[in-house]
């Protein structure tokens, strides 16, 4: 209080200043002129409400200093070179204690101290336009995720709670090649060395701008060898192990998903969110290529069967077909058929007319069908059955060849009288599937390693429909194929099931998808849904988030407080409101993860480009 520079001394009427930090630079330019950089910075640690406090003294600090120092005559040249002689003081006192011994203290010592001592330099304002003018660094106890924020006068750099006892401990050296070398959720091109030189790209971490493959580009020559996934240290015997990441608040600490493994994962139905851009279809490539790669480790000896319905076209590229070794049909002649019974002694009585009744309620949600038009097509459906011998009261018949969907649709087609209607529309549409019966077979046999139907490109009622129709037959035969093993608490994984971009798929209210999601997890089944935000997965029928266990997070820029209440165990307001402001801020290939029921977890994702070990392609001259 009675310093030089303390408030009493300058006579200032104000109280609240910054007294925890005040970093000083020194810098020689090319003109020869020495400045002088002064930068206060205030330190909080403990909850959020303590930043604005912080802003309020740093502003208040930056005033304070700037009026005093730049003054023009003898006061100004007074208090100038008191902060002179503090740069000399504590330079000494560095080079005495070895601290930051990369540091050339003597450069200030002998070099500067004439210019200091004469008051030859000139007070800096150079890094205002970049980084405002104070700082406030906040330890936070409900920060998910370390960054820079840069406002219009000041910085607000969030570190966790835990960094202000771990990083005092620490050596600068220590620091500076956390910050610049690794991984720590803040953007490098945000910190002091990368804003103000010109060479430092030469060095940034290749991390950064190795996300090439899922960019467009014209190919002379490709040569891609994708058949070796990367041995990831996670996989292990008793159970599929996926790496999803690895925390941000210490990289070295992996986030692992374990299906398989029923004391940590009650069932394996699992939500993807994230806007375009994201690095939310980089996650989930990582996670089918992670179980197919580690299915060895699956309980059980049956060939665990992925089911991909690709919205955009991203798995059918090359990169992921090779990897997966996966299998892609078109919507031409899909070699499955959907009135195949799949009978056996569990079978559901009158099993023809529940197949009829489900094809015709899915079709009907996807075209909009009127109950005259429901009835025309369920009869057309049972007239089908019947002309192969199959009738819904004799069991026995149930075995016979089915007809296929080409039948109904010929059997519909011969009605002179047939409108051209919406249900003629819908029995058009349904030429998609293969119309000779001895070149299908059973979809859960098709299933079998990675099967992607493309449905890129299509009209979304054919997407819908081809959807719709494929989980009707998919859930019958789940449920015919019986209940998965379990062992040592462990449970198989018979099936997986991937639906991209599944919000228009999910407005429909389609019941097979919500009947897969409540009852797959005792058939070994599991379900994967992606899309681009939360509100998706509920509709004014169906709340389909409710039969969801793990969630991923990529950036959301609009979120509601409800959903995120939904998705993660909140301990307070404070936490709540940052959890969103974190979740609008993530970075590229970062992500919120609740997993099977965990508190929120910051991750640096384990995107699929980086799983590929082998990858040489030559781009053709533009």
């Amino acid at each position: 209080q009675d310093g030089l520079f303390s408030t009493k001394n300058l006579r200032t009427k104000e109280s609240s200043f910054s007294d925890d930090l005040l970093m000083i630079g020194l810098e020689r330019r090319d003109n020869g002129v020495l400045q002088m950089h002064l930068y206060p910075i205030e330190l909080k640690i403990g909850r959020s409400n303590l930043v604005n406090k912080g802003i309020e003294q740093g502003r208040r600090t930056t005033r304070l200093i700037r009026e005093h120092v730049l003054k023009t005559g003898f006061l100004g040249e007074f208090y100038r070179n008191f902060f002179a002689k503090i740069a000399l003081t504590n330079a000494e006192k560095m080079k005495l204690y070895n601290i930051w011994e990369e540091q050339n203290w003597n450069q200030v010592i002998d070099d500067y101290r004439y210019d200091l001592m004469n008051n030859n330099f000139i007070i800096s304002k150079e890094l205002d336009s970049n980084y405002g003018l104070f700082g406030v660094l906040h330890f936070g106890k409900e920060s998910l995720q370390r960054r820079i924020e840069i406002h219009e006068d000041y910085v607000l750099s969030r570190l966790f709670e835990e960094d202000g006892y771990n990083f005092l401990v620490k050596s600068i050296e220590d620091l500076i090649e956390l910050f610049h070398n690794k991984e720590t959720g803040i953007e490098k091109k945000n910190l002091l060395i990368n804003t103000l030189s010109n060479n430092i790209k030469e060095n940034e971490p290749a991390e950064e701008i190795q996300d090439q493959p899922e960019q467009e580009h014209h190919k002379e020559e490709t040569e891609i060898h994708f058949k070796n996934l990367e041995e990831l240290p996670v996989k292990t015997k008793g159970g599929i192990k996926v790496l999803f990441g690895s925390e941000l608040k210490d990289d070295s600490k992996q986030v692992i998903w374990e299906p398989n493994n029923t004391d940590k994962v009650m069932h394996t139905n699992t939500g993807i969110i994230g806007t375009m851009g994201t690095g939310k279809t980089q996650f989930t490539k990582s996670l089918i290529s992670q179980l197919v790669s580690n299915q060895d480790k699956n309980i059980g000896s049956e060939q665990l069967g992925i089911l991909i319905f690709d919205y955009k076209g991203d798995y059918i590229k090359d990169d992921f077909v090779d990897a997966t070794s996966a299998k892609v049909y078109d919507p031409f002649h899909l070699p499955y058929n959907p009135l195949a019974l799949d009978a056996t002694k569990n079978s559901k009585p009158m099993l023809p007319l529940h197949t009829a009744n489900d094809i015709k309620e899915t079709i009907s949600n996807a075209f909009n069908l009127g109950n005259v038009q429901k009835q025309k097509l369920r009869d057309a459906i049972i007239e089908a059955y019947e002309a192969k011998g199959i009738h819904k009261a004799k069991r026995d018949s149930w075995t016979l060849q089915p007809p296929t969907v080409g039948d109904v649709c010929n059997i519909y087609m011969q009605d002179e009288k047939v409108a051209q209607d919406s249900l003629y529309a819908a029995i058009s549409n349904l030429q998609v599937f293969e119309p000779d019966v001895s070149k299908t077979k059973s979809l859960y046999d098709l299933v079998e390693g990675v099967t992607v139907i493309n449905l890129s490109g299509y009209d979304e009622s054919i997407q819908n429909l081809i959807v719709a129709i494929t989980l009707d037959a998919f859930y019958t035969q789940m449920q015919t194929h019986g209940h998965s093993i379990i062992e040592d608490g462990k449970r198989q994984i018979k099936k997986m099931i991937l639906v991209d971009e599944a919000d228009n798929f999910l407005s429909k209210n389609f019941n097979s998808i919500k009947k897969i999601l409540k009852e797959g997890r005792e058939f070994g089944v599991g379900t994967v849904l992606s899309t681009q935000f939360l509100n998706h997965f509920s509709t004014s029928e169906n709340d389909y988030s409710n039969y969801i266990l793990t969630w991923v997070i990529h950036r959301v820029n609009e979120i509601k407080t409800k959903e995120v209440e939904s998705l993660f165990s909140i301990e307070s307001r404070d936490q709540r409101d940052h959890l969103i402001k974190t979740i609008k801020g993530l970075e590229k290939h970062q992500s919120i993860v609740n997993l099977a029921g965990s508190p929120p977890i910051l991750i640096k994702d384990k995107a699929f480009w980086e799983l590929i070990t082998k990858l040489r392609i030559k781009w053709r001259k533009e």
